[in-house]
């Protein structure tokens, strides 16, 4: 059984959001297969999560170190060219503390999760002699994400992300040259790197979801909610949905064909977006826009929502979000930059697509009819059992090793 050593920028325990899901899933497929070490920044002291960590057969390695932003850090970034994100996570005081967790041990391989961690892995190759591959799992493109954001401003903030977006994309190319692997979630991602670089080192490992055994139940009448999942914390999910908000529904919402269509947010309050999108809350409820805050559990808007609503206009990635609704047996309504998202994804298949008002109306038209909507919900949930398995994901990194 070959002994992985995974490296990620946090705790992933429990896993309660996007990217702690997509690391969390990742470890327990592997962990069937290999014998799996995963080591982290924490940012406190206390061992509470070991034996949960244990539980789905992972050994966990945390250092009790804090990534911190400070202005010499960003300087230091810039002078050297590089992106701070990613130099946060390596300083002197963090490289120490890794390398003192494994100086003595040994592994088969190293996985890093996200480009944040390569310097971490590179330093401890080199540090203990170790001639085992360090492979990269892209979780998303980054610099596809910092240009992004940066297209999404305008002056002078807009030229210093782009300065960002060019500096972590040169980091970026020079580390998929470096490593010995680099494993792709999705199709797109991987036609966007071999654009650049042609290299046999890429290879796709796609994204997981956790799926239950739930079937669809076609007894339940769906009411005329259009679900958006928000996570407040992560800046282009919330500049996605306010674009959404102040371009196609505010078109939308006062045709006679969306009278009876409201939007349902989760993730966070009315006070929150209504600062976060510069709507007030009086207009918000015009708009029919209910804010919900944190769920605890999703299965009843799954179950009786019209369809999950993804509005994505920067960014890159699969969304987990999509993934979920899919596995829930919920109808998906999504910007064509999701629907392009992979090549598992089919128009009108699994996923209907909208990029203005007239597509939107066409949409929730197609979704009136009870028969097409339990059709779509079928076809999708079978496209996420798969194409969206972390088994799949797990022997697609073990063959690469091996």
């Amino acid at each position: 059984m070959k002994k992985i050593l995974v490296i990620g920028p946090q705790e992933v325990i429990p896993p309660v959001d996007g990217g702690r899901e997509g690391i969390h899933g990742a470890l327990k497929a592997l962990a069937k297969i290999a014998s799996v070490t995963y080591t982290y920044p924490r940012l406190d002291s206390c061992k509470k999560n070991q034996k949960k960590y244990l539980e789905i057969g992972v050994i966990a390695a945390p250092i009790f170190f804090k990534p911190r932003e400070n202005i010499s850090l960003i300087l230091k970034s810039l002078i050297q060219f590089k992106p701070y994100k990613f130099m946060k996570y390596s300083t002197k005081e963090a490289l120490y503390k890794f390398n003192m967790c494994h100086k003595k041990l040994k592994y088969d391989a190293i996985l890093c999760c996200h480009p944040h961690m390569f310097q971490v892995a590179k330093y401890l190759k080199k540090s203990n002699n170790w001639t085992c591959p360090i492979i990269l799992r892209e979780h998303n493109i980054e610099y596809d994400l910092v240009y992004g954001y940066a297209n999404s401003l305008s002056g002078f903030k807009k030229i210093a992300a782009l300065l960002l977006a060019k500096i972590t994309k040169r980091e970026e190319l020079n580390i998929w040259n470096e490593a010995d692997g680099v494993a792709f979630l999705t199709s797109t991602d991987f036609k966007t790197a071999s654009d650049y670089n042609n290299s046999k080192t890429f290879f796709i490992a796609p994204e997981g979801i956790p799926i239950s055994e739930k079937q669809l139940d076609t007894n339940i009448d769906r009411n005329n909610d259009l679900l958006i999942l928000l996570n407040k914390k992560a800046t282009q999910s919330v500049l996605n949905v306010s674009h959404f908000l102040n371009t196609v529904w505010r078109h939308a919402y006062s045709l006679k064909e969306f009278s009876e269509i409201s939007i349902i947010i989760t993730g966070i309050t009315s006070d929150e977006l209504s600062i976060a999108c510069s709507i007030s809350r009086e207009e918000l409820a015009e708009l029919k826009v209910k804010c919900v805050g944190f769920v605890e559990s999703l299965d009843e808007v799954f179950a009786t929502s019209l369809a999950l609503i993804s509005p994505t206009y920067v960014g890159g990635g699969i969304r987990k979000k999509i993934l979920e609704a899919m596995a829930n047996f919920l109808p998906v309504i999504a910007s064509p930059l999701d629907v392009r998202s992979t090549n598992y994804f089919e128009g009108g298949i699994n996923i209907l697509e909208f990029d203005n008002v007239n597509e939107l109306k066409k949409a929730i038209l197609l979704l009136s009819d009870k028969s097409f909507s339990n059709h779509l919900s079928i076809s999708a949930r079978a496209t996420v059992e798969a194409h969206a398995n972390w088994d799949v994901f797990a022997k697609k990194i073990i063959d690469y090793v091996n």
